[in-house]
This record gives C-alpha cells, structure tokens and sequence, in this order.
C-alpha cells in the first residue's frame, strides 16, 4: 500500500495487465508487454460465485448476439451508416482484445470469433479465481463496445420511432439489446469497484450495481437525445469533452521520458 515508484521498463518478456496499484503510483512500463490498465481477480469462494462467472459470460454473449441483431435490423431499414458504425465498435472491442493478448495466432482466433470471453471464464472456473484475462476482456467489452452501442441503439430507436411499434420485432430487438448492453456494463463495473470488496457479489455489489445501471441509462440516454436535438452540433460538445479528457490523458498516463509510448487501451478507457 505504501508502494510510490514502479519501474518495469525495458523488460520485452514482460507481459500482462498491472494489479491495481495504490493512488499515485508512479508506474513506467514502457519496453515491455504489459499493460497500465489494472485489473483485480476475485477468488470464487461458494456456488454463487461461479453462478456470477456463468452470468458474466452469458450476458457477454447475449449482449453481442443481440448488437449484431441490431445491426441486421438497421441494413433492413437502409440505416447503412448507422450499421457501419455499430459494427466499428464491435471491431474495435476484437482489435484491443487481441492488443491485450500475447498476440499470438490462437489469441487472434479467440478474438476473432468472440471465443475468448468463453475460455477465460471456463479458465476461471477451472482455477476456482477470476483470470487477468476474464476481468480485462469483460472491462474492456464493457467500455469500448457496450456502452457505445447502447448510445447508438437509442439514437437509431428514438430518432425513427414512428418505424418501430411497440411490440413488433425491430422494437423490441432494439429495446433487449440496450436493457443487455447497460445489464452487462453496470455487472461488469460494478464487480471491478473497490467498495464491493474481494467477493463477487455482496449487498454492496447491489447497491453499486443499482448506481451503475442508473447512471449509465442516463447518461446515454442524455447523449442520445442531445444529438436528436442538435444533430451534428452535438459532435462539438462531445469533441471538446474528448479533447480535454485526451489532454488529462497525456498529462497523466503518457510516458514522457519515452515519447513512443501510449497505452492504447488505458486511453481509450479513459475517453
């Protein structure tokens, strides 16, 4: 807890993600394979505990299987760039998963074919304790891809509401995948955050949970309805937030003794 530098520099077989390290850590990783977005397993210590991993992976699935859904339901309606952007995230979520991993072959094809998510949590099952790999991936997908998507699901439902009735199947592909992608995001965050303590889930994780998925509907919902309003004009607002949380980025997560570095993932967590 008292531990003020790390330094890890210039160690090229080093690789992984850092455990999550006290306030004010100054920590140098440049040179290796490791990553700055820190991450904290959770042993499984009774049956719910592998009930919740079970959880997470279905939602995780659940949540993809419906955004492409989604994304088939916009080309029918002739949404081409609304589809094209939701499908960016998604490709997004497999290039950084794949940045993450120790690049190799098979980690391209668990990637690719969304299979990662599966052996890890069968991984974590197995060990009795959450991987690195599980809680990473599941941070990630939750930021990268679900979040954005969602945004993107109200923007396309509200903005053309009058083509989707209540009750036929366009609706309600759009209003399960959003109520999936904020469900999985605000299980995910929720498990990662530091007062709901070393167990999986508690009373604490309730409340949280209940904080997290609020907040998040919310948010996007915000989002959403600020470009219905305005349109383009919302890219201004959103590019300025973007721009200034980039420069907090730079002034402290970049490297500056190594101008080469940027962790790629940790800066877009961050935006």
């Amino acid at each position: 807890k008292a531990l003020m530098y790390l330094r890890l520099q210039n160690n090229e077989e080093l690789g992984g993600a850092l455990p999550v390290l006290p306030s004010g850590c100054d920590v140098h990783v440049y040179g290796t394979h490791a990553l700055s977005v820190t991450v904290k397993t959770k042993p499984l210590k009774n049956s719910v505990d592998y009930f919740m991993i079970v959880q997470y992976v279905a939602l995780g699935y659940a949540d993809f299987i419906t955004d492409i859904l989604v994304i088939i339901e916009l080309i029918i309606l002739n949404r081409i760039g609304m589809a094209i952007i939701n499908l960016f995230f998604i490709v997004l979520g497999v290039v950084l998963g794949y940045w993450n991993s120790n690049r190799t072959a098979w980690d391209f094809v668990l990637n690719v074919t969304q299979l990662s998510i599966f052996v890890d949590g069968t991984e974590t099952l197995k060990q009795g304790e959450q991987t690195p790999g599980l809680v990473l991936s599941k941070k990630m997908d939750a930021i990268v891809r679900s979040i954005p998507s969602v945004i993107l699901q109200l923007f396309s439902l509200l903005i053309d509401l009058e083509d989707y009735p209540a009750g036929t199947h366009g609706y309600n592909t759009f209003v399960v995948s959003i109520a999936l992608g904020i469900l999985g995001t605000s299980v995910t965050l929720s498990g990662l955050h530091r007062k709901c303590g070393n167990s999986l889930l508690s009373w604490q994780f309730g409340v949280v949970n209940l904080y997290y998925f609020s907040e998040i509907l919310l948010r996007c919902l915000m989002i959403a309805v600020a470009f219905i309003s305005v349109r383009e004009y919302a890219f201004i607002v959103a590019g300025f937030d973007i721009l200034l949380r980039g420069c907090m980025v730079a002034i402290n997560f970049y490297d500056w003794t190594n101008p080469n570095y940027l962790d790629i993932s940790l800066t877009c967590l961050y935006l």
